[in-house]
């Protein structure tokens, strides 16, 4: 399964997350609450908790990790 960005954004909007654009161009998946966000880089997509990097991730990933925190 290939999935692309824009697929990926349109679901973690559909689940309630907010989506946009950082600083530099680049798309972000973040929460209304919690201090984390999912930052596209290249051809993959970076957890950034409380500023600092943690997990590197593929957008089937990402989807898989945000279907998780939906349900909690």
């Amino acid at each position: 399964m290939s999935l692309q960005n824009e697929e990926l954004l349109a679901q973690a909007q559909a689940w309630g997350f907010l989506c946009g654009v950082d600083e530099l161009g680049e798309s972000v998946i973040m929460p209304e609450t919690d201090d984390w966000r999912i930052q596209s880089r290249a051809d993959r997509w970076v957890l950034v908790v409380s500023g600092a990097s943690q997990v590197n991730f593929y957008p089937e990933d990402v989807l898989k990790f945000l279907e998780r925190r939906r349900k909690r």
